[in-house]
């Protein structure tokens, strides 16, 4: 057993050593494991000392919470607070309540026109605190505060200069200022351990790392928010308290901890929920992984300390090893295995590195041991496939998909996600799964109707093919054409594929009309040049300047678990993040001559497309603008490399375009907000003295306006 483990652990290392791996830049040496003491703090008192802090508190259809947390704020007995609430599209009480922010100079709202995850909402709100802010708290609508919390935190940072103070909390149920029910915090092993009163690091107490994850439970130092460009996940992100507790605690160089409980769940407000049993433990466990290893972090977040100490990397498996009862959860043996080899892929991306030496793994008991160093089996292509009722097209398009795939040699799986069909889709979809248990898998979003570009996102963190392809299931394909594709790129290693398309216009009587693809993609197809002149750098510039389609290209997965690639959560436009981080993570594109797609445009009495819409989503396109813009300044895509200098001009471009194709698809009733939103954008495109290495401080385009 333990020779068999040593001998997996040598080969991947072996195997590790001839390729060209990506490195983050590590500062020269480790943070030290004991930190200075601080022989000149002063005393202050805050009754004359205001120190400004700003409580971001983001919410969904709770009016009673609401009203409870800002009574918790009102009464702190901290001067110099600030409140930023952001509203999710309530549609109930919480978002009338929010109207009293007007009766406070102090209090502000911002209401959103939909739903979104809770990490772009936290960064809405620290993006909207005032700069005299010194500190930050998060909130999540359902904690109140003892009245001397913000005071007893702040003054705590300020004595100790600590980047983050945790403090403890407990979990209850109150009525009427009554306590029903009380329950301390569930990691009290992990947060006994530290030491209290003197300040400490993830080097000198890496278990803070497993401690409660919340982020309400902390104090931010603002200055290191901005300086270090920490945020939380956003886009497809659940479950974002994790990547941002280790992606924060990384950061700090100063961590306290203040033991006293004050912050209190209120459970009376919280709705029963299943248990989660979709992927998106994965990608933050992914982000988490690679932030250790070095490689999620771009040049502006200056350098940080070796963050793959053997200590730190056991408390990272020891969160990932918690969170394997996903995989118990699930209801089917099939997802169970996914998911059990989704594990195993995290374990040996570690197993290919120096990181931990070969005696860690040996130290494995032989049940544990083989499983880990298994390498998981991978499908040639991965096809992923969005539904809303298309009940009279989707078993075409399953048929004729598995009939041509089905070739020696050639491995694939299919993700169809509903979106909450009521035609009699998802009964046609379970018909086929029973044929199908191996390598069809069917999951539903817990929404209806919320767009082709989140239903996707449900499965990307399951994707085990080399590559994965976006199937609309409206339009026709030539899978062989396909599969050939894929055959291609992997002998290559391409990480992007370009293919041509097709359009059909389909018309009355389904009369059909076949043309050739958008009039801007020919152009740029026909001005490539020969082969043989086709360098990397002009094929990507060639494929920025593509329609942002998702079915035409081909994309490897490690590109996406890698960088992060997911669709954007708005109902249209969605594509744009899409199709710019992709080809923007990209290192080795090439433009194919396989047609895949054939694009199929209705006209309206045979079938409604959303494409086709003239409705108040197209006002999402600066929203889809901001976060895009945000991903790629994460990706270090403006960052001033001459080699990338085209990049900047061809989003320019981009943003310009589409901002002036959704104009024309504006309701009336909103074009004199749009042209509001729409100058100020341009105008600040057209800014000379905005730079690339400015696009992070961009206002962030939130879906509403605050009251202001």
């Amino acid at each position: 057993m333990i020779n068999s483990a040593k001998k997996a652990v040598t080969d991947l290392v072996d195997g590790l050593n001839s390729r060209d791996e990506k490195t983050y830049k590590f500062c020269d040496s480790n943070l030290p494991s004991e930190i200075e003491p601080l022989d000149d703090v002063q005393e202050f008192d805050l009754n004359t000392t205001i120190v400004h802090v700003c409580i971001v508190v983001s919410i969904f259809d709770c009016e009673d919470c609401v009203s409870l947390l800002l009574h918790s704020i009102l009464n702190q007995t901290h001067k110099g607070i600030e409140t930023v609430f952001i509203d999710e599209g309530s549609s109930g009480g919480s978002k009338e309540i929010l109207k009293i922010s007007k009766d406070y100079d102090n209090v502000q709202a911002v209401q959103l026109d939909q739903r979104t995850s809770k990490g772009q909402s936290y960064n809405i709100g620290i993006s909207k605190c005032s700069a005299k802010s010194a500190y930050v708290l998060i909130n999540d609508g359902h904690i109140t505060y003892e009245r001397d919390a913000v005071s007893s935190m702040v003054s705590y940072a300020e004595h100790l200069r600590a980047d983050v103070v945790l403090a403890d909390f407990d979990v209850r149920a109150t009525s009427r200022g009554r306590v029903l029910k009380q329950e301390y915090s569930h990691d009290m092993n992990q947060w006994s351990a530290l030491p209290a009163g003197s300040p400490f690091n993830i080097y000198s107490e890496p278990g803070v790392l497993r401690v409660d994850p919340s982020p309400w439970r902390k104090l931010y130092r603002r200055r290191m928010l901005l300086d270090r460009l920490v945020q939380f996940k956003e886009g497809y992100y659940d479950g974002v308290d994790d990547s941002f507790h280790w992606e924060i605690l990384a950061h700090a160089t100063r961590i306290s901890k203040l033991d006293r409980i004050l912050f209190h769940r209120e459970t009376m407000f919280e709705t029963e929920s299943t248990p989660r049993t979709d992927g998106k433990f994965f990608p933050n466990a992914h982000h988490v992984g690679k932030m250790l290893m070095g490689q999620h972090m771009n040049e502006d977040q200056g350098c940080l300390p070796s963050l793959s100490s053997h200590s730190i990397v056991e408390k990272y498996f020891e969160w990932v090893n918690s969170n394997s009862w996903l995989s118990r959860n699930q209801q089917s043996t099939q997802m169970k295995d996914k998911f059990d080899r989704r594990f195993k892929q995290i374990r040996s991306e570690w197993l290919a590195r120096e990181t931990l030496p070969i005696t860690y793994w040996e130290s494995l008991s032989e049940e544990t041991a083989l499983p880990l160093l298994e390498t998981p089996s991978q499908v040639d292509l991965t096809i992923i496939m969005p539904t809303y009722n298309v009940n009279d097209l989707i078993q075409d398009v399953l048929d004729k998909m598995y009939t041509d795939l089905d070739r020696p040699g050639f491995s694939f799986e299919v993700f169809a996600i509903d979106d909450g069909s009521d035609d009699g889709t998802i009964k046609v979809l379970s018909d086929f799964q029973k044929k199908h248990e191996t390598n069809f898998f069917l999951m539903n979003t817990p929404s209806s109707n919320g767009g082709a570009g989140r239903a996707r996102n449900f499965a990307i963190p399951l994707i085990e093919g080399r590559y994965v392809y976006f199937v609309d299931a409206d339009d026709g394909y030539d899978f062989q054409a396909l599969a050939e594709s894929v055959i291609f790129a992997t002998k290559d290693e391409f990480d992007l594929l370009i293919l041509p398309y097709e359009t059909e216009i389909v018309g009355p009587n389904n009369t059909v009309t076949k043309g050739g693809m958008m009039t801007a993609d020919e152009k740029i197809w026909s001005q490539l040049p020969s082969k043989i002149n086709r360098t990397h750098e002009i094929q990507k510039e060639a494929a920025y300047g593509l329609i942002n389609y998702p079915w035409k290209q081909l994309t490897a997965s490690r590109v996406m678990h890698d960088s992060d690639v997911y669709f954007g959560p708005t109902k249209v436009h969605n594509d744009v993040q899409f199709h710019w981080t992709s080809i923007a993570a990209a290192k080795k594109i090439h433009f194919y001559h396989k047609k895949v797609c054939s694009h199929r445009k209705f006209d309206a009495s045979v079938r409604g497309q959303l494409t086709a819409d003239k409705s108040a989503a197209r006002m999402n396109v600066f929203y889809a603008i901001s976060l895009t813009q945000r991903a790629l300044a994460r990706q270090g895509v403006f960052d001033g490399d001459e080699r990338e200098g085209y990049a900047f001009a061809k989003w320019l471009k981009f943003a310009r375009d589409v901002l002036n194709w959704a104009s024309k698809r504006i309701p009336n009733e909103l074009e004199s907000d749009y042209k509001k939103k729409w100058k100020y954008m341009l105008d600040t495109l057209k800014d000379e003295k905005l730079r690339p290495s400015t696009f992070r401080n961009w206002p962030f385009w939130e879906q509403g306006s605050d009251k202001n």
